[in-house]
C-alpha cells in the first residue's frame, strides 16, 4: 500500500514493515531526520507491524495489526485524535480510547477511523462541520474533538474531499456534510455546516452508488458512480 502527504510518501510492504521518505519538517515521517528525507527509509523499531497506513497534508496514521491508531506529525486542528506538546506530534503516539480499528481515513485536516464493528469515529477541523457531528471546538493540538459519530447510518467507506465529507452506507446511499461551495454536498438549499450546527444529511437525488472518488487533500470536485456505470459530478468546475 502507498499513501501521499501534501509532501511526504509512506509505504506499507506486504511483511507489514512501514518505509518513509520526504518532507519532514512537521515531523511526519516519523523518524528522527533534520528537514526531509530524499530516501525511502524502515521505520524499523519505530514502527515494526501496520495493518493500514494513511495520511494528511502533513502527518502519517498507522493501524496496529491489533487494531490500534497511532500517529505523527501535523497535529495543529487535533487531526491526531490525541493532546501533543505542540502543534505537531515529534513522537509516534497512541490514539487513546480506540480499539478494534479496521480501516483509517483521511482528508485535508481531518481523520476517520472505522472500526470492526463499522462505528466511525472522527477528530480535526470542524470549522465547516466536515466531521458530521456537532463539537465543542473546531480542533487544537492541546484540546482534541476526537468522537464517535453516532448519528450515521451503517457506514462502509468515508470519503473526504477537503472540506466536505461523503458516507457511502451498506445500501449504497450517499450522505454528506461539511463545505457546500459550488454544490459539493448535492443537495440544494442547504448552507456551508459549521462545528455547532451539522448540515450532515442524505443525498436523496443518487442512490446505487458503488465508488465516489476525489483528491482527499483539496477542495474541489468529487466524482460518483452508480451500479450502472453512471458518473456523477459534483463541485468546482473553472
Amino acid at each position: 500500500d502507498i499513501c501521499c502527504g501534501h509532501s511526504h510518501s509512506l509505504f506499507l510492504l506486504e511483511n507489514n514493515e512501514v518505509w518513509s521518505c520526504g518532507y519532514n519538517q512537521q515531523q511526519q515521517l516519523g523518524r528522527n531526520v533534520a528537514s526531509g528525507s530524499p530516501e525511502v527509509v524502515n521505520l524499523g523499531k519505530a514502527f515494526s507491524q501496520a495493518s493500514s497506513i494513511a495520511c494528511n497534508e502533513s502527518g502519517s496514521i498507522f493501524i496496529s495489526d491489533n487494531g490500534e491508531a497511532w500517529n505523527c506529525g501535523s497535529n495543529y486542528y487535533g487531526e491526531c485524535g490525541r493532546v501533543t506538546e505542540s502543534e505537531f506530534s515529534s513522537k509516534l503516539g497512541k490514539v487513546p480510547g480506540l480499539s478494534n480499528i479496521a480501516k483509517v481515513v483521511t482528508g485535508l485536516q481531518v481523520t476517520f477511523f472505522i472500526t470492526q464493528a463499522r462505528q466511525i469515529w472522527s477528530c480535526g477541523s470542524n470549522s465547516l462541520g466536515e466531521l458530521g457531528r456537532i463539537t465543542a471546538s473546531r480542533g487544537y493540538y492541546n484540546s482534541p474533538n476526537l468522537g464517535r459519530n453516532d448519528n450515521l447510518p451503517n457506514v462502509i467507506d468515508v470519503i473526504p474531499c477537503g472540506n466536505t465529507t461523503y458516507f457511502l452506507d451498506s445500501n449504497h446511499d450517499v450522505w454528506s456534510c461539511g463545505n457546500n461551495r459550488d454544490g459539493r454536498l448535492f443537495r440544494t438549499g442547504v448552507e456551508s455546516g459549521n462545528m455547532t450546527s451539522s448540515n450532515f444529511g442524505k443525498v436523496g437525488l443518487i442512490s446505487n452508488i458503488v465508488s465516489i472518488s476525489s483528491a482527499p487533500h483539496t477542495n474541489r470536485h468529487v466524482l460518483l458512480l452508480n451500479n450502472k456505470g453512471e458518473v456523477f459530478s459534483g463541485g468546482h468546475n473553472g
